[in-house]
Order: C-alpha cells, then sequence, then structure tokens
C-alpha cells in the first residue's frame, strides 16, 4: 500500500458546517432547582467530558459544602435529563437569541440555514461557546472536536481544507463506509465507539451512561445513585487501561479543515467610547467569530493499493522467473541438455 498526496486548486469551495454550543445549557430563569449552583465562578479549562464523570469521587473523601454542591449538580442534571428534547429546546438557548447577527457571503443568514441538534454529553459552567466546523454530512461532536471562545475577543479562524482517502480490508486500515453501512444505526466511528462503550457499561453495571447519546432504549443509570455512577467511571478506566478493545476502524472518507486561529480584543474602547454601557455588554457577554477560507487550495491525502488486479500475478511470475532462471533462453538450454545426461545416465561414457 502506497500514500498519495495531491494538490488541488479549485474556483469554489464547500463550506464547512459550523455548529455553536452554548456552555451554559438552560437559561438562569428555568433553573428552578439548584440556582446556586452557579454562584462560584470556576476558572480553568471547560469540561470536555460529561458532568457525570466528576460528580463523585468513588475513591476519596470530600467536604460536606463540596459535596452538598455535588449533589445540587446531580439533581440538576437528573431532572434535565428526563426533560424531552422539546422541553429542553424552549429552556435552552434559541439559535437566533444567542447568535445576534449571521452573516455568510456578506448576506444575512435565512434563518432555515441553521438547524438545531442536543449534545447532553457536553456542557460545562465556563462564559462562553464551543465551536465546531466539520463536514456537513456529519454531526457534531463538541466533546472531541472544535474549540473554546468567549466574551471580549474577535475571533479569525482560517481553514485549509484536507480529504483522505482509506482503503478497506484487506488493506491495513481495514476503514469502514459508516454512511453505508447496511444494517446499523452506527454513523460514524465516534458512534461505533459510543455503542461499544454503552455495550460495556451494560453488560457490567446493568444500565447505561444516557450521556452518551446512543443505546437509549436500554435501561438508564441513576445520577443520584454512587454505586451506578462509579461503575461507569471503572468501565471507562478498564478500557482505557486496557487499550482498544472497540473494533471501530477509521473511516473511507473524512475530510478536515486545518483550523488557525487569532483573537484580538473586542470591542475597542474607542469605537464606543461615547456608550460605556453598550461596551460593557459586548465586553462581558459578546463575541465577534470570523470563519473564512485562507486559500482555495485543497489537499488529497489517498491510500492506493501497490499493485492493482493482474500487475500483482505480473509481479509475481516476473520475480519467479528472476529467481528460478526461467526464460526462454534457459528454457531451450534445458531441453537440449537434457537428452544428453539421459544418454549418459543409462549408457554410460561414450567414445
Amino acid at each position: 500500500m502506497v500514500f498519495t498526496l495531491e494538490k488541488e486548486e479549485e474556483k469554489s469551495v464547500s463550506f464547512p458546517a459550523v455548529s455553536i454550543c452554548n456552555f451554559n445549557r438552560m437559561k438562569v430563569e428555568f433553573i428552578e432547582e439548584g440556582r446556586h449552583i452557579y454562584e462560584t465562578p470556576v476558572n480553568g479549562t471547560p469540561l470536555l467530558f460529561s458532568e457525570r464523570r466528576h460528580l463523585f469521587q468513588c475513591s476519596n473523601i470530600q467536604s460536606s459544602k463540596r459535596n452538598k454542591r455535588k449533589m445540587d449538580k446531580q439533581r440538576f442534571l437528573t431532572k434535565f435529563y428526563k426533560m424531552d428534547e422539546e422541553t429542553r429546546r424552549k429552556n435552552g438557548h434559541h439559535p437566533f437569541d444567542f447568535i445576534k447577527s449571521c452573516l455568510f457571503n456578506r448576506k444575512i443568514c435565512p434563518k432555515n440555514l441553521t438547524t438545531y441538534f442536543q449534545s447532553l454529553r457536553y456542557a460545562s459552567e465556563s462564559v462562553g461557546a464551543r465551536v465546531v466546523i466539520h463536514d456537513p454530512n456529519e454531526t457534531p461532536s463538541p466533546e472531541e472536536q472544535g474549540f473554546n471562545v468567549g466574551p471580549g475577543y474577535e475571533i479569525s479562524v482560517s481553514l485549509r481544507q484536507s480529504f483522505m482517502y482509506r482503503l478497506p480490508t484487506p488493506f491495513r486500515d481495514h476503514c469502514v463506509d459508516y454512511e453505508k453501512h447496511q444494517g446499523s444505526s452506527v454513523r460514524s466511528q465516534k458512534d461505533c465507539v459510543r455503542t461499544c462503550i454503552q455495550t460495556e457499561n451494560f453488560a457490567k453495571c446493568g444500565c447505561i451512561d444516557q450521556t452518551l447519546s446512543v443505546m437509549n432504549n436500554l435501561k438508564h443509570c441513576n445520577l443520584t445513585n454512587q454505586t451506578q455512577m462509579c461503575c461507569l467511571n471503572d468501565v471507562l478506566e478498564k478500557m482505557s487501561n486496557s487499550g482498544p478493545t472497540c473494533d471501530c476502524p477509521q473511516p473511507c472518507r473524512s475530510t478536515s479543515y486545518n483550523e488557525i486561529l487569532s483573537r484580538a480584543i473586542w470591542p475597542s474602547k474607542a469605537r464606543i467610547l461615547k456608550e460605556p454601557s453598550t461596551f460593557q455588554y459586548f465586553r462581558k457577554g459578546g463575541v465577534r467569530l470570523n470563519i473564512f477560507y485562507s486559500s482555495l487550495e485543497r489537499t488529497v491525502y489517498k491510500q492506493k493499493a501497490k499493485f492493482e488486479g493482474f500487475e500483482l500475478l505480473s509481479f509475481l511470475f516476473c520475480e519467479l522467473g528472476l529467481w528460478l532462471g526461467l526464460s526462454l533462453l534457459g528454457m531451450f538450454d534445458v531441453m537440449e541438455r537434457l537428452p544428453l545426461i539421459v544418454r549418459r545416465m543409462f549408457f554410460g561414457r561414450t567414445v
């Protein structure tokens, strides 16, 4: 198998999907229980995994204040997960309330240009949003992809599109075309990994992690049950320590955009000096995001078989001819000498 690299200059390149997730999954006015959860400021990197994993310290004893805070979180998340999708949508941030202004190709974004999706596994107590740039045919995965943006900045994101084409079995990567995979609800490698984890969760704990959003027909683990939560944590820990136990090959085709980020403080004081309230509003609660292609050149990586069709047979016969001397001249030489050898063996030496 060999790799090829091609550079293609296109007149136009399809724009990727841009998914934006608010760190705060619900508006403050809809949080009735555990409202004080968000009173304490949180510093550091926003959670990239479900809060469920951080709600229990299965081997450590925590202070009563910390335990109370975690119990409030558990009750809040339990209530949130029990909501249906429509209730979550109403209690959450509507796209056009959250995104105050949207321009695409210098035109105002039409409402049908946006779609709504939910990720139960991703959220944080920080202020800002998670941005995922991905192929329009793929479901975004904010806990595994993307970057964070916070208020008070203008973020510029330059893109360069690249494709990767892999070969299926019997080649090394054993890639799978998940979108065309018959008889399966798995539509991506990440769905495959989640399904694998859920299968192990159900086998070991008798219930599943509802934040993984797959196999939801099975019994959900109770977020307030420490035994079940610690069991889920143990499953993940053992799976990560024992190596890749999930059979989830790479997709046969993948697209990446190779984002490069730069940022500047926004807005400037000079621009809205006469409106200090507006300045504070945008500085503390607004962010400007610019996404563009830095070049219309795209990179294509392809795996190719070193030999195709009869090329392999041709190669094998050439090698056989080389090492055994089975050339046409050699064949005639053997045929010429064979009668002499037989005659010598049976009739002895002749004068």
